[in-house]
């Protein structure tokens, strides 16, 4: 590769690979395609959590129902639901913890969804479930689109994973322990509840992505590159 190839954009922090320089990049969406939520009208003592994926070991999610699963055994007040959107090698899995725990109330599977029924179910959500299973494939530094496309429509993120773009502090991104844990969901409610404290917290969240996610940011490094270094003479 390196007789061909000048330089590889890599979300690692690599600074070559395969004996080639590297640019580091981060990952970026479109943020012209992804609209901010629209909060639907809900009992305000309901708390939504949306997480989207192509469900594989990584994601994580069993952790999530398993700690519904000891959250409602104590009859809690707070109303929670998970909606599953996507499918993958681990939903049977998921589903079964579903059947298994007594969680169809609360537990919501909607298989694949895209543009505007996919946006539907967002403008439901209170708060967006990225990776939480990371560490399963030794990785402790996500760069996942889902992160980028969940601060994109102005929600409040959960992670396992350290996220290569949040800033130590960042008050919309909880953390969780990265390990087999059940997540602790009354956590994840106080954790929205000091949220309700403060106004336009999600133009707030959108403004962050505009800044770090869009991808007029996150290339341009590379656009850099390109318009920096004179081409190659080549000779037959």
């Amino acid at each position: 590769l390196k007789l061909f190839v000048d330089r590889i954009a890599s979300f690692s922090k690599d600074e070559r690979i395969f004996s080639i320089p590297t640019i580091q990049i981060t990952n970026g969406v479109d943020l012209s395609k992804i609209p901010i939520v629209k909060k639907k009208e809900k009992n305000e003592n309901e708390i939504h959590l949306i997480a989207v994926a192509q469900f594989g070991p990584w994601h994580g999610y069993d952790r999530l129902i398993k700690g519904l699963n000891l959250y409602y055994k104590n009859h809690k007040k707070t109303k929670t639901y998970l909606h599953l959107v996507g499918d993958g090698k681990e939903l049977d899995l998921y589903k079964n913890y579903i059947i298994d725990y007594k969680l169809e109330d609360y537990v919501y599977v909607h298989g694949k969804k895209f543009g505007n029924e996919l946006t539907e179910i967002f403008n439901t959500a209170d708060i967006a479930i990225s990776s939480l299973g990371n560490h399963r494939k030794k990785l402790f530094l996500s760069s996942e689109l889902k992160s980028r496309e969940y601060l994109a429509r102005a929600l409040p993120i959960v992670s396992s994973t350290k996220i290569d773009i949040i800033p130590e502090g960042f008050p919309y991104c909880l953390y969780v322990p990265e390990d087999e844990s059940p997540i602790d969901i009354e956590a994840l409610i106080q954790f929205y509840k000091n949220l309700q404290n403060e106004k336009n917290y999600t133009k707030k969240i959108r403004a962050f992505a505009e800044e770090h996610v869009g991808m007029d940011k996150t290339m341009k490094p590379v656009f850099k590159y390109l318009l920096e270094t004179p081409l190659k003479e080549t000779h037959e």
